[in-house]
């Protein structure tokens, strides 16, 4: 089930990823002119609004001090005036990039320790602004978008102390255009837990500009009811998500955490429905909880070796190593092959949820020179505890064009086991 928040456009019918343009309205976006009208100007104030509460990693904060960003099983080279910028890089696996154009990874570099941490910080916030300063389709998608200008405005007061005096003039201008983009954004359908996150963003940024002038108290105003009016509906009465997925529960509660937070730092109350929302949401985390207290989370990376199920009955079994990597809606799956870990159809997998059982799946063809083929794979995955999944995948072939008499023509393998949280 998937609401649509108030005061959202319609969703077209053509398929496309929300936020998106068709080729010309994305050529537009990436145009010196669209880049003019996010404006030239950077607001007189600033406010730092309700600084990150939420524990970073110190590994992966470390990591990133010597120039490695891992993520979603992947790490790539990330060193800030690198001839070879990481924020769009070529053949990276799309949801590492999307973490790190994302920026909660400074929260890993706050609290990793090293001094060196916060100068590292902010060369790599220049360095995305001296890059990326104009519109594109992967570093200003709208759900990276707004979990980069949450991050930003949250840690302000860290980066400025480390940086140089004229960063935040910098910091300020590059923060106030993606702001107007991503009201621009938000126009277009919203629902599930991005609504959430989209509106967040609109209130810290507004609550940021606040004193700069009163168009920003009228888009505060407009944000806070289109989220009121959005999680009255999206949080169900047995205070649940539309979704019922125990990590959707989890983060649709610290964003609202967030928003109320947000507005106690500017001396503000929030509106009922979201106070309603977040004493619905708290009690209901307990039925999500295994016997020794941790979430039915799915989110991370899985690892383990699975056995193949003997399905001819000739006795022979083996057994074969996966890495599974979920965030969200998406997935990535490893194996394999004489020590070489290989990605399995990068991009396709997708997941569903339905309270404490998920499937990860991918179904494609294509045609070679044996003609038409079709594959599936479904990972059945479900939490024993909070950091092992039961795993049953089955993968399926079918190579239509080939007699039945050839061995490939149709065919499937099954294996079972545990993959362990890493």
């Amino acid at each position: 089930m998937t609401l649509i928040a108030s005061d959202s456009r319609p969703i077209r019918s053509t398929a496309a990823r929300p936020g998106e343009r068709r080729p010309l309205g994305r050529w537009m976006l990436g145009s010196p002119l669209y880049s003019l009208t996010l404006g030239h100007r950077s607001p007189k104030s600033f406010f730092a609004v309700a600084p990150d509460p939420w524990p970073g990693d110190p590994a992966l904060g470390q990591r990133l001090v010597v120039g490695e960003f891992a993520a979603f099983g992947v790490v790539g080279q990330v060193t800030p005036a690198s001839p070879d910028p990481p924020w769009q890089r070529a053949g990276a696996n799309p949801l590492w990039l999307d973490a790190l154009n994302g920026f909660g990874w400074l929260r890993d570099l706050r609290d990793c320790g090293d001094p060196a941490s916060a100068t590292v910080a902010v060369r790599l916030v220049d360095d995305w602004t001296d890059r990326e300063w104009r519109w594109s389709p992967s570093t200003w998608k709208r759900e990276v978008l707004a979990q980069r200008i949450v991050a930003w405005i949250r840690h302000f007061d860290w980066l400025a102390a480390a940086a140089d005096p004229d960063f935040s003039a910098r910091f300020v201008f590059a923060l106030a255009r993606q702001r107007v983009h991503l009201r621009r954004a938000a126009r277009a359908a919203l629902g599930g837990q991005e609504a959430v996150l989209v509106l967040k963003a609109l209130i810290f940024a507004d609550l940021a500009f606040l004193r700069d002038g009163k168009r920003y108290e009228k888009s505060l105003a407009q944000s806070l009811s289109r989220l009121a009016r959005f999680v009255k509906r999206y949080v169900l009465h047995d205070g649940v998500v539309a979704e019922r997925a125990p990590h959707v529960q989890m983060t649709v509660l610290r964003h609202l955490l967030d928003v109320r937070a947000a507005l106690a730092s500017a001396d503000r109350r929030p509106p009922a429905e979201i106070v309603a929302a977040i004493d619905r949401l708290a009690p209901m985390l307990r039925f999500f909880r295994h016997g020794d207290g941790g979430l039915a989370l799915f989110n991370g990376t899985w690892e383990g070796e699975l056995k193949n199920v003997d399905l001819k009955g000739d006795g022979k079994t083996s057994t074969q190593w996966y890495r599974v990597v979920i965030d969200g809606r998406q997935a990535s799956v490893f194996y394999k092959k004489d020590e070489k870990i290989i990605e399995v159809k990068p991009g396709q997998f997708r997941v569903e949820r339905h309270l404490t059982n998920a499937i990860v799946m991918a179904i494609t063809s294509g045609l070679d020179n044996e003609g038409l083929w079709v594959e599936t794979w479904v990972y059945a995955i479900t939490p024993k505890d909070r950091n092992t999944l039961i795993a049953n995948l089955m993968r399926v072939v079918n190579n239509n064009n080939l007699p039945l008499t050839n061995d490939h023509s149709k065919f499937s393998s099954a294996l079972i086991g545990e993959l362990q949280r890493k």
